[in-house]
């Protein structure tokens, strides 16, 4: 699943990808809106995180509280429990760059925290390209998140359908080029193809 993340000051919202294990996004027509929260001591977000997290939490009421880490050193599944267990209510993990890879987690290692959790869900865990993470340094106040909704007029599909028609197009004129030619070369002035010559076969030339 993709999601896109806005903040007010930014021209264009942030592509993101949510994570296969973790819970979903609401529809793509609901919102979700929080303040980021930042790990004092692990920017990884493989330690616990500290218990002056909490009063970040507090102070962020009537808003989700939005952990954000940095991707490497742990298991990204390492990095979700670690978020929950303070109390947070989504982790965003940032890329080394812009490039982003699909969240996973060890079968066994999700199933084992899964029975932890009782039947709660996992926070809702998202990679964000690196770029968020600079323009965030910036900038403060809320982001919103919502689930990505593709467009049925892609401009990439778009651009290839223009670029295949063209081409399939100048095949076609450069095979009737050709074909002209051949009609009106200088052995053939009434401009007309001439017929090959009738070949006679045999009951041996057929099999």
């Amino acid at each position: 699943m993709k999601a896109t993340v806005q903040h007010p000051n930014s021209a264009s919202p942030f592509l993101a990808i949510v994570s296969s294990y973790s819970g979903k996004l609401p529809e793509p027509d609901q919102s979700l809106i929080g303040t980021l929260v930042y790990h004092e001591s692990d920017s990884l977000g493989c330690d616990p995180w500290p218990s002056s997290t909490k009063d970040k939490i507090k102070h962020n009421s009537g808003q989700l509280s939005i952990g954000i880490v940095d991707r490497g050193i742990c298991p990204f599944l390492q990095k979700s429990k670690e978020a929950e267990s303070i109390g947070l209510d989504l982790l965003l993990v940032v890329s080394e760059d812009d490039s982003m890879t699909p969240l996973g987690a060890d079968e066994k290692e999700l199933e084992t925290y899964k029975q932890e959790l009782n039947g709660k869900d996992i926070i809702t865990t998202i990679m964000v390209p690196h770029s968020f993470k600079t323009f965030m340094e910036s900038n403060d106040g809320q982001i919103t998140i919502t689930q990505y909704k593709s467009s049925p007029y892609d401009s990439g599909m778009l651009i290839m359908i223009c670029i295949s028609t063209f081409l399939v197009g100048l095949g076609a004129w450069y095979s009737s080029d050709a074909e002209r030619a051949k009609m009106y070369s200088n052995g053939n002035r009434m401009g007309l193809r001439r017929r090959a010559p009738i070949q006679e076969i045999d009951h041996t030339m057929a099999w």
